[in-house]
């Protein structure tokens, strides 16, 4: 029997949680399997402002008709939506930030040591999966000729990929060579503001934070949604969820973490309760939890239907695809090796996610093509090898960053 309960319980080499880590998991395997979806049938089941209909027969992704058809869409349909669990991330950041401060002893914080740490954690990663993807894309020039392509960097160029901190770069060159390297940017500017927004939390106590935090964000949201052309931020590419509309100067000032505030900061409101009464967690797995979370999830994609419903649909998907894989998590704990596999993987989901896109762009991808795999057949003989080589891939990330 287990001496604490799975809500409690750390992680014994890392600290964090371990049912927060199972949550990763089940967070960076959306994003994986999302993005699979992608490259095998085209952008068509994506979410656009046109209702409900139409956004339900875009999930038709497994064409013919019949039962089987009917299942397959059924099971890939969270999937194919599976860009929402970066705002899960987002959440999880917030919490892991505000909760190791909180365990700490000493009143006063050296934000100088917190920089030099998290910006480490997050950027020489980063660095490594650059030289990564270098080596898979020199890879598949000399395996796929056909396919041959180099990004036409000049040397100003190379340059600002080596420089940080990304506030307002030129998003466009990085996406060249990775379109999932926007998340650098974002909590980026969530770790500089982080200082500003934990005393603003220590000062008003969470209620009263997570209050400002969503009516800043909720203003900043209406702007973007519907001042097409004000200021030259309107459409910002995190509005909603960065697959729906083009950006618009969107990535050109300190604004970037703005949309996404309030996810950020639920997850630092959730850390303050959790630390006054050490049940908030379990609280949000009590009875029907599961259900839910499944609901609200829900109900945050129906909002990016309509074009009104983009001010409240990442905030939405986020508190629902938490609480909803939260309670993944507490179930899947109960089985040992599933726990472990999930922890391991949650252990190294940010080196999986700036690596898993490579890996399928530079390499599965053609193979899938050469071999004819690139079918509605051959996607699920692929996953479990494309799953597991993102997991591998991201256990290499991890192991060289840690040299």
């Amino acid at each position: 029997m287990r001496s604490k309960p799975i809500i409690s319980r750390a992680n014994e080499k890392t600290g964090r949680f371990i049912l927060l880590d199972l949550v990763r998991a089940f967070s960076i395997i959306s994003v994986v399997t999302y993005h699979l979806l992608q490259q095998m049938f085209g952008v068509g089941f994506l979410i656009f402002p046109d209702g409900i209909s139409a956004n339900l027969q875009r999930l038709e992704i497994f064409k013919g008709g019949g039962i089987g058809s009917w299942i397959q869409n059924i099971v890939v349909a969270p999937f194919a939506y599976g860009f929402g669990a970066v705002s899960v991330f987002l959440i999880l950041s917030g919490f892991g930030l505000t909760w190791s401060l909180l365990q700490k002893d000493s009143l006063v914080v050296k934000w100088g040591d917190f920089y030099l740490k998290k910006f480490r954690r997050l950027l020489i990663p980063f660095y490594i999966s650059l030289l990564i993807t270098f080596l898979l894309l020199a890879l598949r020039n000399s395996f796929f000729p056909a396919l041959s392509w180099w990004p036409g960097f000049g040397w100003m160029e190379y340059l600002k990929l080596l420089i940080p901190p990304f506030l307002v770069f030129d998003v466009s060159l990085l996406q060249q060579m990775e379109g999932a390297y926007w998340y650098i940017t974002i909590i980026l500017q969530f770790y500089l503001i982080f200082p500003l927004l934990y005393l603003l939390l220590k000062k008003l106590k969470a209620v009263k934070f997570l209050m400002v935090i969503l009516v800043v964000t909720l203003i900043y949201r209406v702007i973007a949604t519907y001042g097409y052309g004000l200021w030259g931020i309107a459409y910002l590419d995190t509005v909603p969820l960065g697959v729906v509309q083009p950006a618009l100067n969107s990535y050109y000032g300190f604004c970037f973490f703005l949309p996404r505030l309030f996810e950020f900061g639920f997850g630092m409101a959730l850390a303050s309760w959790q630390n006054k009464n050490g049940k908030t967690l379990e609280w949000l797995t009590g009875k029907f939890a599961l259900l839910g979370g499944f609901l609200i999830a829900v109900g945050g994609y129906a909002l990016d239907y309509f074009r009104f419903g983009w001010i409240f649909s990442d905030l939405v998907i986020g508190l629902g695809l938490f609480i909803f894989f939260l309670n993944l998590a507490k179930i899947i704990s109960k089985w040992k090796l599933v726990e472990k596999i999930f922890r391991r993987v949650g252990d190294v989901s940010y080196e999986i996610y700036l690596l898993h896109h490579q890996l399928l762009q530079f390499i599965m991808f053609p193979l899938l093509v050469g071999w004819g795999f690139q079918s509605q057949s051959g996607f699920w003989l692929v996953l479990p090898v494309y799953l597991a080589g993102s997991w591998l891939i991201g256990e290499i990330g991890k192991k060289l960053a840690r040299i």
